[in-house]
């Protein structure tokens, strides 16, 4: 039986003027060259709240206010042999501050998009997320 093991993620849908802010991950995880919400794991013990506020700076140097759960996203992958159930919630959220990409090598480029023209490479919980913000 192969591995299993949850992940719990933490994600703000920041939109703004009709425009979605998204990241474009190029770090290896189901989002993987691909455009999602600024956020991420939930580290043991963490609030996600706090979690949200700390990968929102990490990823964007942004400083977020975050609303309501605006709703859940759940799948099951597989990474290195591993089957993950992800689970993330999704904050409604603002951001204000000089957006770039933080110094790591998990995002490289943000973008604002519009939230009914989004990139074809975007995460399913980031369809979700502009979805329920902006109906």
């Amino acid at each position: 039986m192969p591995q299993r093991r949850t992940r719990v993620g933490a994600y703000a849908v920041c939109v703004r003027d009709g425009r979605l802010l998204l990241v474009h991950q190029i770090s290896p995880g189901p989002a993987a060259n691909r455009w999602t919400l600024p956020g991420g794991g939930v580290d043991f013990g963490e609030d996600p709240v706090d979690a949200v506020h700390r990968e929102v700076r990490e990823e964007t140097g942004g400083r977020v206010e975050l609303g309501r759960v605006l709703g859940v996203h759940a799948n099951v992958y597989e990474i290195d042999h591993v089957s993950i159930h992800g689970v993330r919630l999704l904050y409604a959220a603002t951001v204000d501050g000089e957006l770039a990409p933080g110094p790591g090598e998990e995002i490289d480029r943000i973008g604002w998009h519009p939230v009914d023209d989004l990139p074809a490479e975007t995460t399913a919980w980031a369809r979700l997320g502009a979805e329920l913000a902006h109906g």
